[in-house]
């Protein structure tokens, strides 16, 4: 989806991210909110309090189409 352009924004949650997905991103214009200062947006992570806020905010910069990808119990 990366290479395909079809991400309109990210959530990185308990990730530092990898630098050629995160540059890729950055270069389509694709926000991205993690859950720690790497990223520029980002949340305090408490998993589905922040899942939450990290959502409205990609809401809030006019993202419509999210996916989420995560390892969570």
């Amino acid at each position: 989806d990366v290479e395909a352009e079809r991400l309109a924004g990210v959530l990185a949650l308990s990730t530092l991210g990898e630098e050629w997905w995160i540059q890729k991103l950055k270069r389509q214009g694709v926000p991205i909110v993690g859950s720690n200062t790497y990223f520029e947006h980002h949340v305090i992570y408490d998993a589905w309090d922040d899942l939450s806020k990290a959502f409205r905010c990609l809401l809030d910069l006019g993202r419509t189409k999210i996916a989420y990808i995560g390892w969570m119990e």
